[in-house]
């Protein structure tokens, strides 16, 4: 019993619906190499679709995940629908782009206003400024929940991107002040344990998990 327990928690996922089973939520799609492309991810944005809420406010959970890009793929598929969408980028060490479209002097208390930078029509981007922060929580800070009620009024959409949370609890911090949140994880790269873990972080903070985006890579 005992190792049959063990090989069910510290194995790796033999299948997306062993990993739906972990996380107790919807399978969003199951992507192999090559796949992750504008129409995986016009599914990805629309099963997200909150068209009750004026500014739709995602959380990207990565776990482990071999694509880092995910979170802003989904961002530029809102935009793609003429939707005014904001991508926050936290899970980089330095941002790109200038200081002005940093959250972290902003969050410091160190700036009045922050400046996302527009990468085209329908889309803008924030980053932060990883070596400034000298361990300061920036996702949990009310600062940064202030921001993001700002920047509701400006856009339809807001997604969030974060570092890996199997590492950290950033993620879990931005997941709280978004309405929509999913995970991403690779198959061959994550273990049960870290769904379960990840599952269980989630409902002792009330957060919400809608789904689970799988990269079969």
């Amino acid at each position: 019993v005992l190792y049959t327990f063990w090989m069910l928690i510290y194995r790796k996922p033999k299948n997306a619906e062993e990993i739906r089973e972990c996380m107790d939520a919807n399978i969003i799609d199951v992507l192999k190499s090559g796949e992750d492309n504008e129409e995986a991810f016009k599914k990805v944005a629309l099963y997200l679709r909150d068209e009750e809420r004026a500014c739709n406010r995602i959380g990207c959970i990565r776990l482990h995940c071999p694509k880092k890009d995910a979170a802003l793929k989904l961002a530029m598929s809102y935009a793609n629908e003429q939707k005014k969408t904001l991508y926050v980028d936290l899970s980089s060490s330095e941002g790109a782009g200038t200081e002005e479209n940093s959250v972290t002097d902003y969050v410091l208390g160190q700036a009045d206003a922050v400046h996302p930078l527009q990468m085209n029509a329908y889309l803008d981007s924030l980053c932060r400024s990883r070596s400034k922060e000298n361990g300061m929580d920036i996702a949990g800070n009310r600062r940064f929940a202030q921001l993001l009620d700002e920047m509701d009024e400006k856009y339809d959409c807001i997604v969030i991107n974060s570092a890996n949370a199997a590492k950290g609890a950033e993620a879990y911090a931005a997941a709280k002040l978004c309405n929509k949140n999913f995970v991403v994880c690779g198959r061959k790269s994550v273990k049960n344990e870290t769904l379960y873990r990840a599952k269980n972080t989630a409902d002792v903070n009330d957060i919400r998990i809608d789904g689970v985006l799988v990269y079969e890579l």
